[in-house]
């Protein structure tokens, strides 16, 4: 997967089955509720996050205010979604990672969660008024308003474990 950093394109590895198999878990959770928010809950869509910088999401939900500036026919699109996820793969650094997140956040992008899977199952949740929280399994975390202020169990954004 290709991203515009800093004026440089870079490619980044594939992923693990277990990143995937979180993607899938995070979409699953995140659906339903920004759609009865009249929002969408996205996957894998490139957004510019400055005139240097295109990012490529994990998992992305826009508002009801942003479906209209969808331009479905581009590989890029002109903004960045009210919400990004994350999820931090073996070959992610932290620094990559959370560099990643403030990219979104400057770029007016109200939530940022960085989900975890190794060593602990955890999300780093961040938003723009620079709040820093980091949740559990057996915490719950808030949507933002313009998607509707579900909250979701942290525990449901994780697959089950392999038999």
């Amino acid at each position: 997967r290709l991203e515009l950093v800093g004026g440089q394109v870079f490619d980044f590895t594939n992923t693990p089955w277990e990143h995937n198999a979180t993607l899938g878990e995070v979409f699953d959770a995140l659906n339903s509720p920004v759609t009865a928010a009249l929002g969408q809950v996205i996957t894998g869509q490139h957004f510019r996050v400055d005139s240097l910088q295109v990012r490529r999401i994990d998992v992305g939900a826009l508002s009801p205010l942003q479906l209209p500036l969808v331009e479905p026919q581009r590989m890029v699109q002109p903004f960045t979604p009210t919400l990004a996820v994350e999820i931090a793969s073996p070959s992610d650094t932290l620094v990559d990672i959370f560099t990643k997140a403030l990219d979104y956040l400057r770029a007016d992008t109200e939530m940022v969660w960085i989900v975890v899977l190794q060593p602990f199952r955890e999300v780093h949740v961040l938003d723009r008024s620079g709040a820093h929280r980091v949740c559990m399994p057996g915490e719950s975390i808030t949507l933002p308003a313009s998607l509707g202020t579900a909250t979701l169990p942290v525990a449901g954004l994780f697959p089950p474990p392999l038999r």
